[in-house]
């Protein structure tokens, strides 16, 4: 990996030079963005498909390298009171979904662009009537799931010309195939 330096010469009250060893982070490090700094958190929507009335619809696949991500998780469990009993009886069902949310900015490569094709790829996908495919290294650790995005956002931000934030709300999905057997008498 490689080291980096900052200089925060104008930017601080004590005009310090910092190095960045790169190397102390390797295990947790994805890959470089383009501004040269450490990914330690990323999610790709892969390209996909769905039909609509009649006809198909695909799209293509997103890289988001700017995102930090938040994931929660519930259980079922069913209480019940008795009566002359202090609290209540837990009963353990399931594990919930998992709840995620990620926030982050898509970025242009030029200063002076507005990501807009980005934007119009990153749409295409939130507004997909399907469970998403997706990869992150984070998000692998909880196991194998797809996404279902239950709402998003894109707020605008004063000051930033190259970049659009984002913000996406989503629920864990295994989805579960259904053979149907012809043959079976009803």
């Amino acid at each position: 990996m490689a080291n980096f330096f900052f200089n925060s010469k104008g930017l601080t009250s004590d005009d310090q030079e910092y190095t960045f060893d790169t190397d102390d982070l390797s295990d947790d490090i994805i890959k470089i963005s383009a501004l040269g700094t450490p990914i330690v958190s990323n999610v790709s929507f892969k390209a996909g498909s769905y039909t609509a009335g009649n006809q198909s619809v695909s799209f293509d696949g997103i890289d988001l390298d700017s995102v930090l991500i938040n994931i929660n998780q519930s259980k079922n469990v069913v209480t019940t009171e008795v009566q002359g009993r202090s609290g209540t009886i837990k009963e353990y069902i399931s594990k919930g979904d998992y709840v995620i949310s990620i926030n982050g900015f898509l970025v242009s490569d030029d200063n002076d662009s507005y990501p807009a094709e980005q934007l119009r790829t990153l749409n295409e996908i939130l507004n997909a009537p399907i469970s998403l495919d997706f990869t992150s290294e984070f998000l692998d650790k909880f196991g194998s799931f797809d996404l279902v995005i239950t709402d998003f956002s894109f707020p605008q931000e004063a000051g930033f010309r190259n970049r659009q934030a984002f913000s996406i709300n989503a629920l864990s999905d295994n989805p579960i195939e259904l053979q149907i057997n012809a043959e079976a008498n009803l």
